[in-house]
């Protein structure tokens, strides 16, 4: 058996959270034995031994790993294959995963800068605030009190730097902010839908998840709107209580306290009966139950008991898992284990011989 201790590390709990297009490979899966990460396929066999400091996952055919030396004991991340051979070196003091042949870095004090997979940058322009690229253009702020705009590859702006806030391009649409409202433009930078929202997110399954607040109230709601911004499900739930819609269905809590799924209509179709609930992802979602993490289908059958202290939504068929003192795994959709971490060595009590 081996023994290993588990960092519960939000890069495994987002394992299906590859957004809006972006794709890891679904053959290697991060691991961590003995203080050293490597990555298995999808059988539990190791494929690259560990050997880093941290490791990711696989977006592009490469990874962000993490070195720790002598000169950097606070660690440099850079860049491996699936063969585990360095690409980029560690020289980054922050890097981000890879998307259309991009990954934004950060060394030391310096600002953000893209750099594509030989680690070159040939954006030339350095940014104080810019997001992992997701579509081009790319949302970018010069300075901290700046305007946000939008620039190309070249890293020349192609929509005026003019709002309060900007974030990435999906599917044709940005969510920006003007006078601490958001609303959404295209990629000309003209307003699909003005800015009306305290808050706004992407388009998902048509629908967008929007928050208002009442100016009397100061009251903060979510509902969903389409995409002429007109509400679909009217802003009745309290804010942090509702999620994006994924494939036909949203889960919310109405009481703030049961979580259900309902359907684009805004009709409740599996019955609020959950502590906790989470975005449906291949036809599985998982929820929480006296404590404990389990999945259900769309129908809320029960498919994976309730026995996980956290669980990821499922990816490629996988999901990571953790237990007890943050022991990792990860399970397929029949809730079989592919891989899991053992139980950590018991310690001597050093003052053994002191009690006697």
């Amino acid at each position: 058996m081996i023994f290993s201790r588990i960092y519960l590390m939000s890069a495994f709990l987002i394992l299906s959270s590859s957004l809006f297009g972006q794709t890891h490979s679904k053959n290697l899966l991060p691991v961590v034995i003995n203080d050293k990460y490597g990555y298995i396929n999808q059988e539990g066999d190791i494929i690259i031994e560990p050997q880093y400091d941290w490791a990711g996952l696989f977006y592009e055919s490469l990874a962000v790993i993490k070195m720790v030396d002598e000169d950097n004991p606070a660690g440099k991340f850079g860049y491996i294959d699936s063969t585990g051979t360095i690409v980029v070196s560690p020289m980054f003091d922050a890097a981000g995963n890879y998307c259309q042949g991009w990954a934004r870095v950060k060394q030391g004090k310096s600002r953000f800068i893209y750099v594509d997979k030989t680690g070159r940058a040939p954006i030339p322009s350095m940014f104080f605030e810019c997001y992992n690229i997701m579509s081009f253009p790319i949302p970018v702020r010069v300075e901290r009190d700046s305007k946000a705009g939008f620039v190309d590859q070249k890293g020349e702006y192609v929509i005026e730097a003019k709002f309060d806030v900007a974030r990435p391009f999906v599917d044709g649409y940005a969510v920006v902010s003007l006078n601490n409202q958001q609303g959404y433009i295209d990629l000309k930078g003209e307003f699909i839908i003005e800015p009306q929202f305290y808050r706004a997110n992407y388009f998902q399954n048509g629908l967008a998840r929007v928050i208002i607040k009442d100016a009397e109230t100061r009251r903060k709601t979510e509902g969903y709107i389409n995409n002429k911004g007109e509400f679909v499900v009217q802003p009745t739930i309290k804010m942090g209580n509702a999620r994006d819609f994924s494939e036909g269905l949203a889960a919310v809590s109405i009481d703030g306290q049961k979580w259900g799924f309902i359907n684009t209509d805004g009709k409740m179709v599996i019955a609020a009966e959950y502590e906790k609930a989470a975005s449906f992802s291949e036809g599985l979602a998982k929820v929480r139950i006296d404590g404990k993490y389990g999945f259900i289908d769309k129908s809320g059958t029960l498919v994976i008991k309730p026995k996980f202290e956290n669980v990821s939504n499922f990816h490629n068929g996988i999901a990571s898992i953790f237990l007890k003192n943050d022991r990792m795994g990860y399970i397929n959709k029949e809730g079989d284990y592919i891989w899991k971490a053992g139980k950590p060595e018991k310690k001597e009590d050093e003052n053994y011989q002191d009690k006697f």
